[in-house]
């Protein structure tokens, strides 16, 4: 059984030769990278459209409801303490929250008068949230990696048969629908300026921070509806699989501004689970903590369910704000029976070829592996393809593929006009089922354990790209694992999302960035043209191996405490930065000899160092130092920039785009160096058998 994924795994991208402090800046300046490349502003009646429950009668409640509450006056913020945010007096930030809490609780007890009387069987009664503000306010709710406080906490509960539920004091973020963040600027106020350009992508980014809690919680979450003021203005957030929609400012001091905010709460509240942003095909049981997973197959045309079952601790969801954002199960047919399969929830971007088909579709290539391992003798563990298609939703009582056209394809449409640079791909909500179930690397006890597994790994990789075609990409310590058998450990390589069909569509001229910051080779990181090859994936393994013996197996493990004193290189460099500076810090380290052997003064005093050193400069020899392909050592940026050499096309060209011409030669290269690690460690384990 594979160890149980605890709350401590959920942690980001940390390299054990940094601080948390240190980590968590890398990761802020990547989400301020992210937020300010894919923030688009919109339109109020476009986020508000995306918003409207697609349920006919939800719909006509809430447009009822809205129009009763507008009637009332009760949302126009002129009585009790709300004037003091009509009239602008507030004095900061921390005065702001109950003031909106009380917005937030006015709009739910509205809501609540207007569906209690419904029957509790009524769909709309059913589908319908009440979302209230927390009572504590700039609090960290439970359950992720930090001490996260969002000012404002917002949580959904159903419509109790008994009365009017009392805001609950804290929660988890398993919990938690929207958050809010509020900025209180008193000398903007005083001359009633718009808030800058750089307050509101600062704002939004602070935002993303907390929405990343919230996936990293919920793996039930599809998109995220979120909320941030500046004094009086709101915005309304759509956090998407690849951008965030930011409405226009809806000023709560006005009452068409009030108006158009309530109008969110209500649509909100009243929207099925889709709408809301989450995924009915995944529910949660708070009592036994387990997940129950409905997992589809693209061979069965009635789209029947099989349920599967995890345990909360079994459950990894990858910390990611955009794209995929992958989450794996540990899974059992059995609701709280021991895990026999592993289930894997994404959203892959869909490119299709001419035919129409998806050449790079993970469910295919599995199925693709499968028939030929199956028909071939091959001592390797690999991923079996149990079960696997696009994630089945009911709509309109019809069955509809999830993907983003269906989360939010409308605003989609009206963005990416012909007339816009819009540069989205439609993505495809896929659950695949696999076998066997295997192991991390930190299950490892040895860097001779770690030689096996790479020799398995690898062998099953020239199968995959000579005989089937299939070109990995995607090499890291997240998709190597380790399979045990009779007490030996085997090595399987999984998660094919990065993986391409070589003979199904051609190498683009430009072929996308793909992989693991710190274990993408320099082509790969740099984005050049230069042809994309097995070369690439070798190079990975190269930089797994002294990741590996630099600091042990997982990157948020303490294998590095072993030895506090021992001076080590800073490959945490590889993960910080932009990709311009992680790929400088790689040409520096990969330059000659010289630079690759200090390399090797940081690794661990593990049994089998000796080994794992002559085969990572082995490697390296076969990539870097190939004899036949001259001048391929000069790979430093220095020696690039001074001869004006260029990774592109043209006559001078980078050092690595010749290399790709001997890819043949360097790869039997690369498994010959190996070959002969494993044949010595054979040897070893042999000799001291007989002494």
């Amino acid at each position: 059984m594979p160890p149980k994924n605890k709350a401590a795994k959920r942690t980001l991208l940390q390299s054990p030769g940094m601080d948390e402090t240190k980590s968590s800046e890398i990761v802020n300046n990547h989400l301020n990278a992210q937020v300010l490349e894919s923030t688009v502003a919109v339109e109020v009646d476009q986020l508000l459209e995306q918003a409207k429950p697609r349920n006919a009668e939800a719909a006509a409640r809430a447009i009822d409801i809205y129009h009763q509450l507008c009637e009332s006056g009760g949302l126009l913020l002129v009585a009790g303490n709300l004037g003091v945010l009509v009239e602008r007096q507030c004095t900061s930030e921390k005065a702001v929250y109950p003031l909106l809490s009380e917005l937030l609780n006015i709009c739910a007890r509205a809501v609540y008068n207007g569906v209690s009387a419904l029957e509790l069987d009524d769909p709309v009664r059913w589908e319908t949230r009440l979302l209230q503000s927390t009572e504590a306010f700039d609090y960290a709710p439970i359950g992720s990696y930090n001490r996260k406080r969002p000012d404002v906490a917002i949580t959904a509960r159903a419509v109790p048969p008994d009365g009017y539920p009392k805001p609950a004091l804290k929660v988890v973020w398993i919990n938690v629908a929207a958050v809010i963040e509020v900025k209180w600027d008193t000398s903007a106020i005083a001359s009633l300026n718009a808030a800058s350009q750089n307050k509101l992508d600062s704002t939004c980014g602070q935002l993303a921070r907390y929405i990343l809690n919230m996936y990293t919680c919920q793996a039930n979450r599809r998109f995220t509806w979120s909320i941030f003021t500046i004094n009086t203005n709101a915005y309304v957030c759509l956090f998407g699989r690849d951008r965030i929609y930011r409405t226009h400012a809806m000023d709560l001091g006005t009452p068409d501004g009030c108006k158009q905010f309530a109008k969110f709460l209500v649509y909100w509240s009243l929207a099925g689970p889709v709408q809301f942003g989450l995924d009915p095909t995944v529910q949660f049981d708070a009592r036994k903590k387990e997940w129950a997973i409905q997992c589809f197959d693209d061979t069965d045309a009635t789209h029947a369910p099989q349920v599967y079952y995890a345990h909360n601790d079994t459950v990894n969801i990858r910390h990611s704000l955009f794209g995929r954002r992958t989450t794996t199960f540990f899974a059992s047919k059995q609701s709280g029976g021991e895990p026999e399969v592993f289930l894997k929830d994404g959203w892959p971007a869909v490119i299709l070829d001419a035919a129409g088909n998806d050449p790079r579709n993970e469910i295919l290539c599995l199925r693709d592996i499968d028939e030929h391992f199956s028909t071939h003798s091959v001592d390797v563990p690999y991923s079996k393809l149990e079960m696997g298609s696009v994630v089945w939703q009911r709509c309109h009582g019809n069955w509809a593929q999830d993907d983003t056209t269906s989360a939010y394809g409308d605003i989609d449409a009206a963005l990416s006009s012909p007339d816009s640079d819009s540069s989205l791909v439609r993505r495809e909500h896929r659950r695949i089922v696999t076998t066997p179930l295997a192991d991390r690397l930190n299950t490892l006890e040895n860097f001779n354990q770690f030689i096996e597994v790479l020799g398995d790994v690898m062998f099953c990789h020239r199968v995959l790209y000579d005989d089937c075609k299939i070109f990995h990409r995607d090499i890291s310590d997240n998709n190597i694992m380790v399979k045990w058998k009779d007490g030996a450990p085997k090595g399987m390589l999984v998660d094919y999302d990065n993986a391409i069909r070589l003979d199904a569509i051609p190498m683009p001229g430009r072929p996308a960035r793909t992989g693991t910051l710190p274990f993408m080779s320099i082509g790969n990181l740099e984005g050049n043209d230069t042809d994309r090859t097995a070369l690439d994936d070798w190079e990975s393994i190269l930089y797994l191996i002294c990741w590996v013996g630099t600091y042990g197996f997982g990157r948020n493990t303490a294998d590095d405490s072993q030895e506090p004193s021992k001076a080590k290189p800073k490959l945490h460099r590889w993960l910080e930065g932009t990709m311009e500076d992680v790929v400088g810090e790689k040409r520096t380290a990969m330059e000659t000899s010289n630079t690759f052997s200090r390399i090797h003064k940081g690794f661990q005093s593990r049994n089998g160092v000796k080994l794992l050193k002559r085969l990572a400069r082995d490697l390296y020899l076969a990539l870097f130092q190939h004899p036949e392909c001259s001048g391929a050592e000069f790979v430093d940026s220095d020696y690039c920039e001074d001869r004006n050499l260029t990774a592109n096309s043209g006559e001078d060209y980078d050092p690595l785009k010749a290399r790709v011409e001997y890819e043949d030669a360097i790869v039997v290269n690369c498994h010959r160096a190996l070959q002969k690690a494993c044949h010595e460690l054979v040897q070893h384990q042999a000799q001291r058998q007989r002494t």
